[in-house]
């Protein structure tokens, strides 16, 4: 199976807690991040459930980026699509709707 339809982004500028991206089910396609502070963390949540979870190193001392890409269909939220980024200076969430 292979995505089919348009591919929505959502951009992330400032750490959140929990924050809605799109409510209604999607698939989680792929996640830049780019980090020029402390350690941080990014989390992705089917509404509450934790589906994705990666700890971004230390960006203060050399910034750092990079984008994952979740392989075959990404990863499938059935309720709400939801994050966490905390000490991250900029996000994208490359997903899509239904």
């Amino acid at each position: 199976m292979s995505i089919q339809g348009p591919i929505s982004s959502f951009s992330v500028t400032a750490a959140a807690s929990n924050a809605t991206i799109y409510s209604g089910p999607a698939r989680i396609l792929g996640v830049y991040f780019m980090n020029d502070v402390a350690q941080g963390t990014i989390v992705l949540y089917d509404d509450a459930t934790e589906v994705f979870k990666i700890q971004i190193p230390d960006g203060s001392t050399t910034e750092n980026s990079n984008y994952i890409e979740f392989p075959g269909d990404g990863i499938r939220v059935d309720t709400s699509l939801k994050y966490t980024f905390s000490t991250i200076k900029y996000g994208t969430i490359l997903f899509q709707k239904g």
